[in-house]
Parts: C-alpha cells; structure tokens; sequence
C-alpha cells in the first residue's frame, strides 16, 4: 500500500487482499499491519492466539472493542463485518487505511471477517467477564 493514501488505492488495494484469500489455510478474516504497511489474512487459530492477547488487555484495562464498530461492507461483491481494536491511551491508535476504502474511518485496527457470526462469536469472548 502506498505511503500517500487515498480512497481510489485503498478500494484496489481491498479489492486484491479479498482475492487474496487462501481458503484451503481457513482464513476468516483480514487486517491491515500497520509496521509492515500489508494487509494478511488469518484463520482461526490465529485469531485465537490474538483473542487471548486482547482478552487480557480488556481486563487490564488497556483495550477498548466498541460493538458500534461492528458494521459491514461490501468489497467487490462480498460482504465483510468490521471488529475494530483500540487502544485506551488514543494515542497509540492509529487511522486504519483500510478503514478509508469502505468509508470508515476510525482509529485502531480493524479486522474484517468473512463471517458475522466468527466476529460476533469472538466480541463476547474477549468481553466476557
């Protein structure tokens, strides 16, 4: 993804990581790496490794997870559910890229899934008390 970011390089950007899915590896969701400007896909053994991380940093107090961004988008004739994670101290968040080629800006990382229901499923599993 270029350095320089607008709307139009964004979508295209979208467009090539939802065909980039390797479905044989089980790959539920993707995100954009901020560090190595790339976006990856990942499968659900992955995020659970994720999930554990933000579990304990929403009982440390350190992470936020707002059900109000949990929307969905259509990129290239499918629809994804967004999962966004911030950071409580908002300086650390950052604008997600991504974010910018659906119309949805907002700061932290957002997670797109391909299904609703491993989005909702993995929300109440990190919100769990």
């Amino acid at each position: 993804m270029p350095r320089i970011i607008n709307i139009k390089s964004v979508s295209k950007h979208m467009k090539n990581a939802k065909n980039d899915r390797q479905k044989s590896r089980g790959e539920t969701f993707f995100f954009y790496h901020h560090l190595n400007e790339q976006t990856y896909w990942g499968n659900n053994d992955e995020l659970l490794i994720e999930a554990k991380r933000f579990r304990k940093y929403k009982k440390e107090g350190k992470l936020i997870i707002n059900e109000a961004n949990h929307r969905e988008f259509e990129i290239d004739g499918k629809t994804f559910y967004t999962f966004v994670v911030q950071d409580t101290n908002e300086q650390n968040n950052q604008i997600d890229p991504l974010g910018l080629g659906v119309g949805f800006m907002v700061s932290g990382m957002i997670y797109f899934f391909v299904r609703k229901e491993n989005r909702d499923n993995i929300y109440k599993w990190i919100m769990k008390d």
